[in-house]
């Protein structure tokens, strides 16, 4: 009887965390408001997929490119130059690895800028490793997801949603996202009233809401039910983040009376929030095997979101199971391990309108 309890309470938190792959997906965590050209470290997780320096903007810092998809945050990126070679890339790593022969849908938001030329091919390429060129040189491969309009991508389209099903190789682990075919593989047109300006004689695309989801063999990408990281209709409203940490018994994935109280009380203050980021991270002292630990912080983890559930959802959740790994306070003295022994929150959202 205690196996098969045990087996349900492990099981059911894994269809809370079914979800979007890609951490920080519509870039929307953020270390500081961008403040001009070259800024990609501004957001978080993402980087550059080569020597080239992809833009941050947001709507609600005094640097940005117009409208979002949705959110506030989302990246600029140059996919073709007045040299060929002249290409940036974004790339990010997955919360976890694509498992082989099983489907998932890819999706990606793009607009075009205004620029000088346009093309009508980009992708997103996922890879074992991490995929890095040196200079601005370009990397010729065959994305898994590929826009694959019949002619160029321009402003007057707006944002338009690229998202098709793949059948995993096995061991993904990186997503590129870029210009992936040779140059005379384009359909381009020139935009004879561009300037060049700023960004020089290049095809400029703004790129937001990026996503990877394990689908059923019956379904398409049709039938991913996308859930909003956030609502459209609070671009005037500040981020706010809300951080606790919980603190768990010896040996223990239930909270005590008090810490529990504790919880139900934060978990009411949540409710003023609209959730679109959720961190949560478990660990424990050093009294027992490092698997041991491990699958005592996972139950620890799973119990936490088990009681906020309704008020997190199940958007954008990060977990992180450290077991005793990543000790937060000295596990050879008694008080260090008391501190070991909890679950880290950090949660994300734009304040619910008072009605």
């Amino acid at each position: 009887m205690y196996k098969i309890t045990l087996c349900i309470i492990w099981l059911a938190p894994i269809n809370i965390l079914a979800q979007n792959l890609v951490p920080n997906p519509g870039f929307e965590l953020f270390y500081d408001c961008p403040t001009g050209l070259r800024q990609l470290n501004k957001t978080k997780k993402w980087y550059a997929g080569n020597t080239g320096t992809p833009e941050y903007f947001r709507t609600d810092c005094k640097y940005t490119n117009g409208d979002s998809f949705s959110g506030r945050g989302y990246v600029g990126l140059i996919l073709f130059g007045g040299y060929p070679d002249v290409i940036e890339y974004i790339g990010v790593e997955l919360r976890d690895t694509l498992i082989k022969n099983h489907i998932y849908c890819g999706t990606f938001h793009i607009r075009a800028a205004d620029s000088y030329q346009y093309i009508d091919q980009i992708g997103m390429f996922l890879s074992e490793n991490k995929e890095y060129v040196e200079m601005f040189a370009a990397m010729y491969k065959s994305p898994q997801i590929l826009s694959n309009y019949s002619e160029p991508i321009v402003p007057e389209l707006g944002w338009i949603k690229v998202s098709k099903e793949f059948v995993a190789q096995g061991n993904e682990r990186f997503l590129t996202i870029g210009n992936f075919l040779e140059p005379d593989r384009h359909v381009k047109s020139i935009n004879e009233f561009s300037t060049g300006g700023s960004l020089g004689w290049n095809s400029y695309y703004l790129l937001d809401d990026v996503s990877v989801v394990e689908i059923k063999t019956d379904q398409t990408c049709k039938d991913v039910n996308r859930q909003e990281n956030y609502s459209a209709n609070k671009p005037s409203l500040d981020t706010i983040t809300m951080a606790n940490t919980f603190y768990f018994d010896s040996d223990k994935f239930e909270l005590d009376k008090s810490e529990f109280e504790r919880l139900v009380k934060w978990k009411i203050e949540l409710r003023d929030l609209d959730v679109f980021q959720s961190t949560v991270i478990g660990g424990t002292d050093s009294n027992a095997s490092n698997d041991y630990n491990y699958l005592l912080s996972v139950r620890r983890s799973d119990y936490i979101l088990s009681i906020l559930g309704n008020v997190l959802g199940d958007k954008n959740i990060e977990v992180e199971n450290n077991g005793e790994l990543k000790p937060l306070a000295d596990n050879s003295i008694e008080k260090g391990k008391q501190l070991n022994r909890c679950v880290q929150l950090s949660i994300q959202g734009f304040e619910r309108k008072k009605r």
